[in-house]
């Protein structure tokens, strides 16, 4: 039997590389996640980054970048962040 898992969203935080490497991984979360389910991008800089240097510690990145959408927006605009 197949089996399906139910979820809501996906987190898809950056990774200490370049943006577009970080983009793509949104990409990837857009593809593979149930269509019904958000993408959540955690891009907020922690401030240890050696590759991933986009504006201060704690600054979002993704919203500068993108506009929200239902289907894919910033986790620090959602709910219970």
């Amino acid at each position: 039997p197949k089996m399906e898992s139910s979820y809501c969203a996906v987190v898809a935080p950056y990774h200490d590389n370049g943006l577009f490497a970080n983009v793509l991984q949104v990409w990837d979360a857009l593809l593979l996640a149930r269509p019904d389910s958000a993408v959540l991008v955690d891009w907020r800089r922690r401030g240890g980054e050696g590759h991933f240097q986009y504006g201060p510690e704690n600054f979002d990145l993704f919203p500068v970048l993108f506009d929200n959408s239902p289907r894919c927006r910033s986790v620090a605009t959602s709910p219970g962040s």
